[in-house]
């Protein structure tokens, strides 16, 4: 395998509390020696985002989600983090941004035996759910906007006649009945402390099958940052309840997927998975 050395520049997430002269610390670049494999590079990050205060949700083994059913893809892993702060700043400007978090690195090996790491720049999160940018939290990385065109959302909705609790709860029973995996819940408010009157519940439910994911990933193991799936319930300030989702075509799009990369014809496997996800949202949100 070969050995590259990485810069690896974990700021671009990094919050701290503002200094006495009001000035916020950031876009703080670390390096670190040579990795010679997925797992390496792994343990830094989680250790340096545990350092600097962040709280590592799950770390997702693509790999070894491919072996489970007998499938095969290089090293590939995710790790899913949340920054409290920045993440009650994101859904306060927009719930459907929560669609992106957790934050995520991706790392893997490629083709050549380098390991290589992706993010979803912030500016991606903004531009895409169309954040404003009225503080100093985000506008930090306003600046980081240009360099994205306008995206098409690429999130589907389903309204949904219960509660967010009740749609969670429908949500989990029927995704475990059909045999997907769901690695984590996340309840965007658990550390909120708003009265229950003005309380609007938000929860995110990531979940997966690697038959399902692995040959995404075998045309383009970049796509791993976006798996597991995730549906995101959430109350709108009407007070109706919403499923949101990402169009498979959409992250198909975003990763630059190939039809000479795919045995099968990917139009109708993306068809076929944006369906599952459809007809798995209208059954939860009965």
């Amino acid at each position: 395998m070969r050995v590259m050395l990485i810069t690896f520049w974990v700021s671009l997430f990094l919050f701290t509390t503002a200094s006495a002269h009001g000035e916020h610390q950031g876009f703080l670049s670390q390096s670190f020696e040579t990795v010679s494999t997925v797992a390496e590079g792994v343990d830094f990050i989680r250790t340096t985002l545990e350092n600097q205060g962040f709280e590592i949700i799950a770390t997702i083994d693509h790999q070894a989600g491919a072996a489970s059913v007998n499938l095969e893809l290089r090293p590939t892993q995710v790790i899913l983090f949340r920054q409290f702060r920045l993440d009650k700043t994101l859904i306060r400007r927009s719930q459907e941004a929560a669609l992106d978090l957790p934050h995520k690195y991706l790392v893997f090996e490629d083709e050549n035996g380098d390991i290589q790491f992706r993010y979803n720049p912030p500016g991606y999160i903004l531009d895409r759910h169309d954040v404003p940018v009225r503080d100093l939290l985000i506008a930090k990385f306003d600046h980081r906007l240009s360099q994205f065109g306008r995206l098409d959302n690429g999130v589907n909705l389903v309204k949904s006649s219960q509660s967010v609790e009740q749609t969670v709860e429908r949500l989990l029973v029927i995704l475990k009945e059909r045999g997907f995996r769901i690695p984590a819940v996340v309840n965007f408010l658990e550390r909120t402390h708003r009265s229950a009157r003005k309380r609007r519940d938000i929860q995110l439910i990531i979940f997966g099958n690697p038959n399902v994911g692995t040959p995404l990933m075998q045309n383009s193991q970049e796509i791993g940052i976006d798996l597991p799936q995730k549906f995101l319930v959430f109350e709108n300030r009407a007070h109706e309840v919403f499923i949101a989702f990402n169009d498979p075509r959409f992250l198909a799009k975003k990763h630059n997927l190939q039809q000479d990369q795919d045995p099968g014809n990917l139009d109708v496997r993306l068809t076929n998975i944006a369906n599952a996800l459809l007809g798995l949202a209208e059954a939860g949100a009965q």
